[in-house]
């Protein structure tokens, strides 16, 4: 006698749990690691190929990116390559290369420093003569070979290049200015700046001074409440400039806007932090991806994502409407740039695992 079993049914409740498991974590995984930004997908460079050249077998290898702009010049992008430094009996090695792009991913060079002790590092700024400043190494514009090697700055905030102002006072020459803490301190509460200006041939240094960032008599008590700069914009139509500023222990970024041909003639007093405050955390000793720009800025937190604030059309820096979040990405290590000048508005990405350089179109 042969007794055949019939199959045994699924209850329908773990059924309808194994469904809606299935069903949100597609959602997951389309949405949270990959978001509809990969629609926008423009272009992409695979760029193991060329690091492997140059550094074939180097340990771990930082990668940094930026984007550089004028009103009148090309764009550039810059990928800075930072293998382990070498030392030995001949002594100290830097063997960090950045690689030079133009807006539309064609690569116009790598480049090293002039010499062996000299390092790649902030600020990256075009010039006002159309070169670019990339720590104390001057960049040809056009090519992305190192022409120059100033001394070294001791700067390695923001910078904004000023092609000309529109107000008075007037201003002779095109100049590049960089704003900074005091060298090696991750919070102050005065900020530092300098002027160079490029009246022949040669980079000069025309002016430099200390802003207060708060008056002295309204400073806390601590040190560690003091600023950072985290990232600045020129608005040429009017001649000011949007400094991002975080505070770490309130914690908070604060954003000012003030007058550019004042801080030159030495007519603004103290920049008084108070136009725009945003409850956003952003540690002393790693901050996180911020981008100014004329509309707003983006802010990359703590999940992955990039926040888009909005700034008012004028008046106080207070936001627009919610703010948007545009990209998700839980990966820290890819570095990002974003380009939004003269009517090119994109986003870059680099990823250092499979080391693929990807554009994408504007959609925030």
């Amino acid at each position: 006698m042969v007794i055949q079993s019939s199959p045994r049914r699924a209850r329908p409740v773990v059924v309808a749990l194994l469904t809606l498991f299935a069903v949100t974590a597609c959602d997951v995984l389309l949405t949270t690691p990959f978001p509809d930004f990969l629609g926008y997908t423009d272009i992409t460079l695979d760029l193991g190929g060329r690091i492997d050249a140059i550094w074939s077998g180097a340990g771990s290898i930082d990668y940094r990116m930026e984007v550089v702009v004028t009103e009148t010049d090309d764009p550039r992008l810059l990928l800075l390559v930072e293998p382990p430094t070498e030392s030995g009996s001949s002594g100290f090695q830097y063997r960090g290369r950045l690689l030079v792009f133009d807006a539309d991913l064609n690569l116009l060079n790598t480049t090293a420093p002039l010499t062996e002790i000299d390092t790649f590092g902030r600020p990256f700024v075009f010039g006002p003569d159309g070169n670019i400043l990339v720590g104390n190494t001057i960049l040809d514009g056009n090519d992305g070979s190192a022409v120059e090697t100033l001394p070294f700055l001791g700067l390695e905030g923001p910078g904004v290049t000023v092609l000309g102002f529109t107000s008075p006072p007037a201003q002779p020459d095109p100049s590049a200015v960089v704003f900074s803490l005091p060298a090696g301190e991750f919070t102050g509460f005065d900020l530092e700046w300098v002027r160079y200006s490029v009246p022949i041939d040669e980079w000069l240094q025309l002016a430099d001074g200390i802003l207060p960032i708060l008056p002295p008599g309204n400073r806390p008590s601590s040190a560690a409440d003091g600023f950072q700069v985290l990232s600045a914009a020129f608005h040429a139509t009017d001649d000011q400039v949007t400094l991002l500023l975080s505070q770490p222990s309130v914690p908070r970024v604060v954003a000012v806007r003030f007058s550019l041909p004042a801080l030159l003639d030495g007519t603004l007093g103290e920049l008084v932090p108070s136009m725009g405050a945003f409850p956003v955390s952003i540690d002393a000793d790693r901050p996180l991806d911020t981008h100014t720009t004329m509309d707003g800025f983006l802010l990359r937190r703590r999940d992955g994502w990039f926040d888009y604030y909005r700034w008012t059309p004028s008046g106080p820096l207070e936001l627009v409407g919610s703010r948007q979040r545009i990209v998700g990405d839980r990966s820290f290590n890819r570095t990002f740039a974003f380009l939004a000048s003269g009517g090119q508005q994109y986003m870059y990405r680099f990823d250092p695992a499979s080391r693929i350089l990807t554009r994408y179109r504007r959609w925030w």
